[in-house]
Formats: C-alpha cells, sequence, structure tokens
C-alpha cells in the first residue's frame, strides 16, 4: 500500500505472509519495520520499527532496520585508494564514512519492480560519484517468504570497480520489540578473534584473540553475565570458518526459548548490544509502535564482510594471479601423524562422556573439556596400531624407488595405498556417528591439532622466514616463493621443511608441488600449472573445485574459459600480455557468435531429468522439461534419467516477441531446423553463459573487470556482487540444532524443516532469513 512520500518519491509498505511469519517492508531503505512470528498461538514482533512513514523521515534513526551501504560500516577518514586512484567519501560519523554516507542506500527511495503475496523485489540506482563512490551501481533486494521461511537476497551491479558491502541493520528483541532489555538472552558466537577499533570505532587492523575477555562468546553466554564484565560489546567478530560454504555465525536465545540462528558465507559478524538504544541521539528515536525503548532493548546481528578491509589488506582474500614460483607443502598423513604426536586414543585421552557431549552446544564446550595426555601416559593403543601402518607405508615406498618389474611396481603401488587408506579410515571411524569406534572428543581433538599445526606453519613461514603464505587448507600451505628461479624456490621450500618438522617428532611436512603460476580464486578453487620438469619446461595444468565441466554450461562457454586459463596460466606471457590476449580473444568470439560462425551445437545445454517431465509442478519455468514436453507431444520417446538438450532462442518462434520466459524460448536443436522464425538468443549466451565464466576466472586478475569483460563481449550491463546467509527462528528449545553441521543453504533449511516436523507438537513457529555483510552501529 502507499505509505507516503519522501521528496515527491512515493513510499510503499508491502506485507508478505505465511502461515507461521508477517513481514512488513517499507520502501524507504527496503527496512525491515516488523517481523511477526507465532510463539504459543499469539504473535509477537521481534523487530524494533516505526509505526509510521514520518517517523522515519522526521526524528527516526537513520538506517534503523534498513539496508545500509554502499559499504556497511566505516571506512576510516571517509578515503580509499582504488586501482591507484585516490577518491574522497562522504563523512557522517565524525571523520569517518559510515553506512554509505549521508544519503546512503537507507536514506533512498527503492523501486518495488515485483510484487506477489510471498515475494517483494525492490530496486535503487545510484550514479557514478554519488557519497564520493566510483561507478554506477543497481543494487537488487528480494525478500521472500515460503512456509516458514524468509529469505534476503541483495545484489549489486556496477560499470566501474567500486567498495559494495551490504546489510540490514535490523535491531532484535526476542521476547517482542516492546518487552524490555535483551540482557537476558543467551548468545553464541563461534569466533575466536575480533578487529579491533580505536575510540572512534575505527577499526585498528589488529586481530586480539577473545580468550579471556569479555568478547568470549564462543560458548552460550548470558548477556547480563558479558556486559557486566567487559561493557556493552560493538565489535565485529572474525568467525571460525573450517569449511567452505554457509556456516552458522550465531545462536540468540531468549528467556521465552525462542531462539534465532543467523547463518552466512561472510567471514565476519557485527555484534552489536544495544548501548546506544535510550542514550544517544534525540529522544525521537527510541519510541515506536506505542512504547519507549530503553538501553540494551534490542541486539544486532549482522554478517559482513571485515570492515575498513580497503585499508587492511591482511582483511582481504590472498585471491589472485601468482605469477611467481609458489610451492605447495603438505603434512605426510596428517590424522595419523597427530594421534602418534600427541598419544592419541581412548585409553589417554581425559573427555566427557556420551550424555556430556550430547548436551554440548559448541565444539569450543567440548574442547575445554577434552585434555590431551601429558609426556608421562603410557602410548596408547591407536598410536601403535598407527604406528605399525605408517611405517609400513614407508618401508613400502621406499622399495618402489628401486623396483623395476613394472608388475611388482602395480603391486607395491596397490600395497601403499591400502596401507594409507587403512591409517586415514581410522580419524573417520572417530568422527562418524554410527561407527563403532565412534569418540567425538577424540575427533574434535585431532582436528584442532590439525588446525593448530596449520596456524603455527603459518606463524613460522610468515614470522620467522619472513615469507607469503598465500592459502592453507586442511593440511597444506602454498608459499609465495617470491622467485622466478627454480633452484632459489626450492632451496626456500627446503628451510621451510626443516624449520616446521624441528618442532614435532612424527608430524612431518614436505614439499607436494611447485607451481609456475597460480590463480587463486576463493578457498577450495585455483587453477595453477604445475612444473613437472623445469629444465626441459615441461608442465601440467591443474584445477580444483571451479566449475567449467558443469552441465548446465553449453559447451562454447567451456570451451571459452578453458581457452582463457590457458592462456592466463601461459609461463611466456606475463600477466600484461595475457590480459591483452584475453580481450581480444573474448572479442574475437562475440563476433563469431554474431555471425554465426559458431556451429550449433557449441551452444547447446544439457540437462537431466529426475522424474517424468508431466510431474514436474514447475515445468513451465524448467527449459529441458518443457522440451521434453514437446518431444513427448511428437511421439518421442523421454523417461526420467535421460539427458535433455536446448539451445535458447530470441522468441517463442513466430507469433510470439521477445520477452516470453526462457523456458518456452528453448528448443531441441532439431527444432532449429524445422523453424526457420528461431534464431538463438545471443545476447543471452554472451550474458548468461560466457561472461559469468570468463567474469569468474578473471574476477581476481589485475587488468581486467566485469564491465571490461562485457564490453568485449557487446554486453552493456553486467552484475558484480551478491550476498549470501540464513536466519532461523525456532519459538522453543533448539537442542537439536545444537550439533548442526556448517553446510549449505539448501541443505540447513531441509534439515531445519525436517526437524520441525518431527517436533510439531512443541514447535509454534519457524523463520528463516538471510543476513548479509558489513555493519556497524
Amino acid at each position: 500500500m502507499l505509505w507516503g512520500s519522501v521528496d515527491g518519491k512515493d513510499v510503499q509498505l508491502v506485507t508478505l505472509k505465511s502461515e507461521l511469519l508477517e513481514v512488513d517492508i517499507c520502501s524507504l531503505g527496503a527496512a525491515l519495520v516488523a517481523v511477526r512470528l507465532q510463539v504459543k498461538g499469539a504473535w509477537i514482533d521481534v523487530a524494533l520499527g516505526y509505526e509510521s512513514l514520518e517517523r522515519y523521515v522526521n526524528g527516526g534513526k537513520p538506517n534503523f532496520g534498513t539496508v545500509v551501504g554502499r559499504c556497511a560500516n566505516r571506512v576510516a577518514n571517509g578515503t580509499f585508494e582504488l586501482d591507484g586512484q585516490q577518491f574522497k567519501l562522504d563523512t557522517n560519523n565524525g571523520s569517518h564514512h559510515l553506512h554509505g554516507g549521508t544519503k546512503g542506500f537507507y536514506a533512498q527511495v527503492f523501486d518495488v519492480t515485483s510484487l506477489s503475496e510471498n515475494q517483494a523485489t525492490l530496486v535503487l540506482t545510484e550514479p557514478d560519484g554519488f557519497m564520493g563512490y566510483p561507478g554506477k551501481v543497481d543494487v537488487s533486494v528480494t525478500y521472500e517468504v515460503s512456509g516458514g521461511e524468509l529469505h534476503f537476497r541483495y545484489s549489486g551491479v556496477t560499470d566501474k570497480p567500486t567498495l559494495l558491502s551490504m546489510t540490514n541493520h535490523a535491531y532484535w528483541n526476542l521476547k517482542g520489540h516492546q518487552a524490555g532489555d535483551v540482557l537476558d538472552h543467551t548468545l553464541m558466537v563461534p569466533a575466536s578473534r575480533t578487529t579491533a577499533t580505536d575510540e572512534s570505532l575505527a577499526i585498528t587492523g589488529e586481530l586480539p584473540e577473545v580468550a579471556g575477555t569479555h568478547l568470549d562468546l564462543r560458548e552460550p553466554r548470558l548477556l547480563h553475565e558479558a556486559v557486566k564484565v567487559g561493557g556493552p560489546i560493538d565489535r565485529n567478530y572474525c568467525l571460525d570458518k573450517p569449511d567452505g560454504g554457509e556456516v552458522m555465525a550465531a545462536r540468540l536465545v531468549g528467556p521465552n526459548k525462542v531462539t534465532m540462528e543467523v547463518w552466512t558465507d561472510q567471514p565476519g559478524l557485527q555484534v552489536f548490544t544495544g548501548s546506544n538504544i535510550g542514550t544517544t541521539g534525540p529522544g525521537t528515536w527510541w519510541h515506536g509502535k506505542g512504547c519507549e525503548w530503553k538501553q540494551f532493548g534490542a541486539i544486532c546481528l549482522e554478517p559482513q564482510l571485515w570492515p575498513d578491509g580497503v585499508h587492511h589488506s591482511h582483511f582481504r582474500s590472498p585471491a589472485g594471479l601468482y605469477d611467481d614460483l609458489v610451492m605447495l607443502l603438505d603434512f605426510n598423513s596428517l590424522y595419523p601423524s597427530i594421534i602418534q604426536e600427541y598419544n592419541i586414543c581412548f585409553t589417554t585421552v581425559d573427555r566427557p562422556d556420551e550424555n556430556e557431549v550430547a548436551n554440548m552446544a559448541s565444539e569450543a564446550q567440548l574442547l575445554s573439556q577434552t585434555h590431551e595426555p601429558d609426556g608421562t601416559a603410557e602410548e596408547g593403543v591407536l598410536p601403535q596400531v598407527l604406528r605399525r601402518l605408517v611405517d609400513s607405508r614407508r618401508v613400502v615406498k621406499a622399495s618402489m624407488k628401486s623396483e623395476k618389474n613394472p608388475k611388482i611396481l602395480q603391486v607395491l603401488e596397490i600395497r601403499q595405498k591400502a596401507l594409507k587408506l587403512t591409517a586415514n579410515s581410522m580419524y573417520g571411524c572417530l568422527g562418524f556417528q554410527n561407527s563403532r569406534f565412534h569418540a567425538k572428543p577424540l575427533a574434535a581433538l585431532i582436528t584442532a591439532k590439525g588446525r593448530e599445526a596449520l596456524q603455527s606453519t603459518k606463524t613460522v613461514v610468515q614470522q620467522e622466514l619472513q615469507l607469503e603464505v598465500v592459502y592453507g587448507d586442511t593440511d597444506s600451505v602454498f608459499v609465495n616463493s617470491k622467485t622466478a628461479d627454480f633452484q632459489q624456490a626450492m632451496q626456500v621450500a627446503e628451510q621451510i621443511k626443516r624449520a616446521v618438522n624441528k618442532r614435532y617428532r612424527r608430524l612431518e611436512i614436505e614439499i607436494d608441488a611447485v607451481f609456475a603460476r597460480l590463480m587463486l580464486l576463493k578457498k577450495k578453487k585455483y587453477a595453477a600449472l604445475k612444473v613437472v620438469n623445469w629444465e626441459k619446461q615441461v608442465f601440467e595444468q591443474e584445477f580444483k573445485g571451479l566449475d567449467i565441466v558443469r552441465r548446465d554450461w553449453c559447451c562454447l562457454a567451456k570451451e571459452m574459459g578453458e581457452a582463457v586459463l590457458t592462456k592466463i596460466l601461459d609461463p611466456k606471457l606475463n600477466k600484461e600480455e595475457s590480459i591483452e590476449w584475453v580481450h581480444q580473444f573474448l572479442t574475437e568470439q562475440a563476433k563469431k557468435m554474431d555471425d554465426a560462425k559458431v556451429p550449433l551445437e557449441k551452444f547447446v545445454i544439457t540437462k537431466g531429468l529426475t522424474k517424468d517431465p508431466k510431474d514436474y509442478p514447475d515445468a513451465k519455468k524448467q527449459p529441458h522439461v518443457q522440451v521434453a514436453l514437446r518431444l513427448l507431444s511428437r511421439g518421442k520417446q523421454v523417461r526420467p534419467g535421460q539427458e535433455i538438450g536446448y539451445v535458447v532462442c530470441d522468441s517463442a518462434g513466430e507469433g510470439h516477441d521477445g520477452k516470453s520466459l526462457l523456458a518456452e524460448r528453448a528448443r531441441h536443436p532439431h527444432e532449429m531446423e524445422l523453424d526457420p522464425t528461431l534464431r538463438l538468443d545471443m545476447a543471452w549466451y554472451k550474458k548468461q553463459q560466457v561472461h559469468p565464466i570468463i567474469a569468474r576466472i578473471l574476477g581476481v586478475v589485475e587488468g581486467t573487470s566485469p564491465s571490461r569483460i562485457a564490453e568485449c563481449l557487446g554486453l552493456k550491463h553486467v552484475a558484480s556482487r551478491a550476498f549470501r546467509g540464513m536466519r532461523a527462528f525456532l519459538a522453543c528449545e533448539a537442542v537439536c540444532l545444537g550439533g548442526m553441521d556448517p553446510s549449505i543453504y539448501a541443505q540447513a533449511c531441509n534439515r531445519l524443516n525436517r526437524f520441525l516436523q518431527s517436533k510439531a507438537a512443541n514447535i509454534a513457529a519457524h523463520v528463516i532469513g538471510k543476513a548479509f555483510s558489513g555493519s556497524a552501529t
């Protein structure tokens, strides 16, 4: 409905509903005005907000419950450098720039471009130079309610390199917004460090540990106790993220047992305990929905990028293209070696029993009550067994070096792999719940010691040897040698081996590979040119975690991605020459596409049928299903499991316009021959197939950008950033969720839904939401 107007522009108030949830959204700042949960038959509003647009415009607190950006949190002194150019931003927090400036996203009216009973999409365009930021940016925010789920999807489109970090600055009270302070809430945040701030709340760059301070929330802690010890909390927490994807960033539990879990793929979580409520700013800030809010009346929990990363290079991902030699070193049989190094066994480790473990809410709590044996303990059974396995494998591998008979070599290879598999499976047996040897405390202690070994190695490399660790994961580290000389790089690697190995008896790090070039995209995703024989200049490509082999990419997009990767990794070219080649290659390929000089089969996309085409409830939205249904209508045989190939046309055929849904424009390749009015949608292929692959590959390479890639392809607009996360509210104790492992969003939703179905008699509400990067108060 029309809620009023701001500066002559209409402001809408929309309500999204499900049987368990009602959400009010205002188009001014795309703000969450209210979030109502059904608890024990009654509705409670757990979000602070104002009852009228007038309150938001006149006398209301800026960014109250709104989307904040372009850049959430503070940019120190309102200045930054990007690609060698200095930029001066609007300052609205002393000398600092906060939440996008005086006219950040929170102060602007979004357009509601799509609205249904359960979904709303709001968009905003900021011009180049607005608030001092480079580049025009188009922002999209989608809220969606489905059953007991609330999803937030944020994305940005820009035509220049810029800063973009968004979040929602909502204030939460799980008793209800009017029900007093939140100091009776319990909070858990799995983070070992925070980003330190100075008196002005600007980031200093230090990353102090939380252990022994009031900021330690690794175990569930009553907020009253934390605040009483050290005062209010207003700090970004550096989340412990052992795996990629989304993790649970926080669990907040009210005295009424309503529980909120925050999930995110971002590295930080801003925690603010609401100390400014009722104490700062004009009194009108803290009156809303018929009540007056007091100090600590709500809490902000906002996943984000680490604040002010543009000024602190060690905050940023080491993603990039490395053309110096990079050494990959990894620990031999890490977990079996840890068991031997620390004498970890059922017979040696003092640990809680199974019942106690079941009631523990976090791994930190479990580890605090699991104690490794001292040096006087007798060697346990597990270390003895593993020592025999590891030593036997070492003997077999030594025999392989001198063996000439191919058949015997094959037997020895099988034997050493069998010994390795048996030794490595011991950790899995300890961690697997249905294993007869299941012992969660031992498994947790082993992985903790693994993280400790990796962190210790990083410290040795960076502090003692003054080298750069560009990446580390589980049992390996990638070290930049800072040289193109192979012999010097090997000498550096030997230095690292000696410095690390002297610290341990059984743990041993070895040189696994040397890369002539390494392109690191993100965790577990990289492309590298591995040195096979330096003297003969023999190399081989190694790809990990890249998605250019996905079946929903057409052959042309995959081939172009592989060609770009090969050229970027070519050691005969420097970075500038590689990028120049790529730009020229993309321009030439785009022209071939436009001139119809690329064979039709290169555009075919393949997707499998998981069921009978007639059984798809959303068949109209599935291109391969629409093609399958047309094949059936012509008497062709189609069955579940069959791979369906299709191409995308620029219209649905004669009599249709170019605005048809994608599924309506999908055709089997043979249909192209039957209908002369059909033409391939080259703009779609460039934007949705080629550009995403190339932009993802080159996203970490200097000298190009998504907009430059789009220009080479003849495109105008490209997406530059998206944010993901999850929030879950439960009107009950979440004990059953306490041991949930990190997982991707869809898996988490499914598990939560199954949990709710099994506990329907006790649960009144369930809400899942999305939360994104960047925030401060």
